[in-house]
């Protein structure tokens, strides 16, 4: 009779602690998301990524091709434009669109824009590190080309993140207007230190 109670309370432990590494291993991996923020991930398509983003904004397109992946989101304000912010994450395979790589689009990026735009100027540009890979970053500011011909009033500023990684080229773009460019500043920071990039 005592061997079998030591061998029912033995069973007992065994179901105790197999129990806990159960819940313990359903919860590894997870991740604690930001008060105020949502956590996004994206397994599919060209890359695999995820990062925490405001939750005054909302995916609002997403394209993914052979070699080629977008994912946009935009900030819900109570005033529309003039006020406004976005975000574009993109990834493209390296030569698809003649840009061997990171630095390349950059530079298309200046030269394109210091041809096309009104008053365009670099703010910042210097390096950095996002999700353990060398990138650049840069700051623009100008008056984009309106809809129907001539410029736009509205000046915006635009931060992107320029890398290469596995074969592709990934650019990280925040676009706000003057007036909003602080927070979007701030919250384009938040998404670059929660960039992880995803096996």
């Amino acid at each position: 009779m005592l061997i079998r109670k030591s061998t029912a309370y033995g069973y007992e432990i065994l179901s105790l602690l197999l129990l806990f590494i159960i819940i313990s291993s359903i919860g590894y991996g997870c991740r604690e998301v930001t008060p105020g923020h949502r956590l996004f991930t994206l397994r599919k398509g060209l890359g695999h990524y995820s990062f925490e983003y405001p939750v005054e904004y909302k995916r609002s397109a997403s394209d993914q091709h052979s070699g080629y992946s977008r994912e946009y989101f935009h900030r819900l304000l109570p005033e529309q434009d003039p006020i406004y912010a976005r975000f574009i994450i993109l990834i493209i395979e390296a030569g698809r669109h003649g840009d061997p790589d990171a630095r390349t689009t950059l530079e298309s990026d200046i030269s394109y824009h210091s041809e096309s735009a009104k008053d365009f100027r670099i703010l910042e540009q210097s390096s950095l590190i996002i999700a353990g890979v060398d990138g650049e970053l840069l700051v623009t500011s100008y008056f984009p080309k309106g809809q129907f011909g001539g410029f736009s009033e509205i000046q915006i500023m635009v931060r992107s993140v320029y890398f290469d990684y596995d074969g592709s080229i990934w650019e990280i773009t925040m676009i706000s207007s003057e007036e909003f460019a602080e927070t979007a500043r701030a919250d384009f920071e938040h998404l670059l230190k929660t960039f992880q990039i995803l096996e």
